[in-house]
C-alpha cells in the first residue's frame, strides 16, 4: 500500500479498490473478473494482498460465492461509497463545458428493451436533444457503474436495487401473447387449454411461474427456448407459438395488432420485478440528468 497526504492511512493500489468492490457487489471473484476484462486469478490476487496486508479477511469463501465477514462490511461500503464519488467527480471535469458541444452518454440496457422500446423512441429524443448522442450498450450483461468500463446509466429488470441510485421505469405484468391468427384458434382456450401449444420461452422462464400460479402445477409442454426476450417475441409474432412477456415489451406490438393477449388481463401474472433506470449516483444537471430524465417521461407515457 502507498501513503498518501499527511498522516493518512495508505491505501491499496485503485485496480485493487475496484477489485473489491466487484467482488463484493457480484458475490464472487469470476463476476468480477468478466465485469473488469482480467483473469479471476487476478482479482482474488488483488482481494488476498489487501486482506494480507490489513490483517484481516474481507470475504468468506464458499463454493456459491463470496460474502462479505461482518468486520468488511462498513469498509467494502465505504470502498463503493469512494469510488462512486470518484467516478462521478471525473464526470463532472470531463463534462465541464457544459452545454457546449456534444456530449455523449453510455447506456447499457438489455437487447429486448433496446430493441422493442427504446430504439424507436430515439428520433424523439434527438430532436429535443441535437447536442447529445446516446451510445447503446445492449447487451445482457450487467455493466458496472464505477470502475474504467463504467456506463453512465443502465436500464435493468428486477427488483429495486439496494444500492446506487435509481427509480421505476415501465411497470407491468407478464402477459400472454401470440399472433392475431393464433389467438382465433386458441379463443375461449382456459390456461389449462394453452398446454398443449407451442410456448416459447426466453430467459425470464417465466412460463414455471405462471403455470404454478394459475393452474397450480408446471405441466409438460411442447416449447421452445431462446435465449432474449426479443428473439421470443419475434417468434410469437411470426405465429410460431405463444410468448409470455413483461408486457412494456410487447406493448407496441400489441397496439400495432402484430400480437393479440391469448388469455384476459385477468391472467397476467404480476410480480414485484419491473425496469429501472440506474447509475451510481443521482445524476447532476448536464447530459446525463437530461437523459434520464427523458426515458422518465417517456416511459411515464405508456405508449
Amino acid at each position: 500500500m502507498k501513503s498518501w497526504g499527511p498522516r493518512r492511512e495508505p491505501l491499496p493500489p485503485l485496480n485493487a479498490l475496484i477489485a473489491l468492490e466487484a467482488s463484493a457487489r457480484l458475490g464472487s471473484f469470476r463476476a468480477a473478473a468478466q465485469e473488469m476484462h482480467v483473469t479471476q486469478g487476478a482479482v482474488a490476487q488483488q482481494v488476498r494482498a489487501v486482506e494480507q496486508e490489513i490483517g484481516l479477511s474481507l470475504f468468506e469463501r464458499h463454493p456459491r460465492g463470496l460474502i462479505a465477514t461482518p468486520e468488511a462490511v462498513d469498509f467494502l461500503d465505504h470502498v463503493r461509497v469512494a469510488l462512486t464519488s470518484l467516478s462521478a467527480a471525473l464526470s463532472d471535469l470531463r463534462n465541464i463545458r457544459g452545454e457546449e458541444g456534444h456530449q455523449r452518454v453510455i447506456l447499457s440496457a438489455p437487447p429486448s428493451i433496446s430493441a422493442r422500446w427504446l430504439i424507436p423512441r430515439l428520433p424523439e429524443f434527438y430532436a429535443q436533444h441535437p447536442d447529445i448522442s446516446i451510445a447503446v450498450d445492449a447487451t445482457t450483461e450487467i455493466r458496472p457503474l464505477v470502475g474504467p468500463d463504467r456506463v453512465d446509466l443502465a436500464i435493468r429488470w428486477g427488483q429495486e436495487p439496494n444500492s446506487g441510485w435509481s427509480r421505476p421505469m415501465l411497470k407491468g405484468p407478464f402477459v400472454v401473447v401470440a399472433s392475431p391468427g393464433l389467438r382465433s384458434r386458441l379463443a375461449g382456450k382456459t390456461p389449462a387449454d394453452i398446454t398443449a401449444e407451442t410456448l416459447i420461452a426466453d430467459g425470464h422462464d417465466a412460463w414455471t411461474a405462471w403455470f404454478d400460479h394459475f393452474i397450480g402445477y408446471v405441466p409438460e409442454t411442447a416449447s421452445m427456448t431462446l435465449s432474449l426476450s426479443s428473439l421470443a417475441i419475434d417468434a410469437a409474432e411470426r405465429g410460431i407459438g405463444m410468448a409470455i412477456s413483461p408486457e412494456p415489451l410487447v406493448r407496441s406490438a400489441i397496439a400495432e395488432g402484430r400480437l393479440v393477449r391469448v388469455l384476459s388481463s385477468d391472467f397476467d401474472l404480476e410480480t414485484d420485478q419491473s425496469f429501472h433506470i440506474v447509475s451510481a449516483m443521482a445524476p447532476k444537471p448536464g447530459p446525463v440528468k437530461k437523459v434520464s430524465r427523458w426515458l422518465l417521461e417517456a416511459a411515464s407515457e405508456g405508449a
